[in-house]
């Protein structure tokens, strides 16, 4: 997004402010910049109304939270994949066999296991089912 197309976004949500009166919070949208040069950001704005209650000014918030989102990302990655190898670890495989296992019980079809020994397992996908 070219810096003129930032301006008119910018101008028809300040423009969307003023008809409503309502305050406008956006969290975590994206900020096309260009080159490269993208960012996420939180913006607020808020209508002030002189004492007849005509619009008076417009306070406009625009807060960078790029880092905070990829440090986010990065500690959630981090958390379910290994440093060395960056394969998923065992709270990563985990999970993604209670969703399979998950999907499989709302088809209602039976699920093949299979565990570290090489040995498969089969069991019916029920509430109460056990292998």
């Amino acid at each position: 997004m070219f810096p003129a197309d930032v301006a008119r976004m910018v101008t028809e949500q300040d423009r969307r402010v003023i008809a409503s009166g309502m305050p406008m919070f956006l969290e975590e949208h994206l900020l096309e910049v260009g080159e490269g040069r993208d960012r996420v950001v939180n913006s607020r704005k808020m209508l002030i109304a002189d004492g007849d209650g005509n619009p008076q000014y417009l306070v406009g918030v625009i807060e960078d939270v790029t880092e905070r989102v990829t440090t986010r990302q990065r500690i959630s990655h981090l958390a379910h994949h290994d440093v060395l190898a960056d394969l998923p670890n065992r709270s990563a495989s985990n999970a993604a066999l209670a969703e399979r296992l998950k999907r499989a019980g709302e088809a209602a079809t039976r699920a093949s296991i299979s565990t570290a020994s090489r040995r498969s397992t089969t069991c019916s996908v029920t509430p109460s089912a056990t292998c």
